[in-house]
C-alpha cells in the first residue's frame, strides 16, 4: 500500500499562512540578528587574536555586503598566524570562534521557527476546539 496524504483548501490555506508567517519572521529577525552575530564573531575573533603589537587584533572587522555580512582581518599576515608556516605553529583565532557563533545563531533561527510552529499548531488546534463544540 503506498503512503497518501490527503489535504483539504482549509489545510493548505494554514499551511500558506504558517510559511508566509515564518517567513516574515526569517526576514525581520535577520537583519538584527545577523548584525549581533557578526559582532560577537568579531569579538570573540580579537579575544583569541594573538597579541605582539595589537595591530592583527585591530584589524579584525565586519561590514554589510549586499544581503549578507564579510568578516575579514585585513593584515596582510593574518592566515600566517592562522595556519602556521613551516617555521611558525598555528594559532587559530578567526574561524573558530566564527564556527562556533554561526552555530549558535543557526540554532537560535531554528528555535524561532520552531516556536513559531508550534505556536501556529496550537492555535489550530484551538481553533479546531472552539469550532467543533
Amino acid at each position: 500500500m503506498k503512503p497518501k496524504l490527503k489535504f483539504n483548501k482549509q489545510d493548505l490555506n494554514n499551511f500558506n499562512k504558517i510559511l508566509t508567517d515564518l517567513n516574515i519572521v526569517v526576514k525581520n529577525g535577520n537583519t538584527t540578528a545577523i548584525a549581533r552575530a557578526s559582532a560577537d564573531i568579531v569579538k570573540q575573533q580579537k579575544l583569541k587574536a594573538p597579541v605582539d603589537t595589537g595591530a592583527l587584533k585591530g584589524a579584525i572587522n565586519y561590514s554589510k555586503e549586499g544581503s549578507g555580512v564579510a568578516i575579514v582581518s585585513e593584515m596582510q599576515y593574518s592566515s600566517f598566524v592562522e595556519f602556521g608556516t613551516s617555521k611558525q605553529k598555528p594559532q587559530p583565532y578567526f574561524f573558530n570562534p566564527a564556527r562556533v557563533v554561526f552555530r549558535n545563531f543557526v540554532k537560535k533561527l531554528e528555535s524561532k521557527l520552531n516556536s513559531k510552529i508550534r505556536w501556529e499548531s496550537q492555535c489550530n488546534i484551538l481553533e479546531k476546539l472552539l469550532f467543533l463544540q
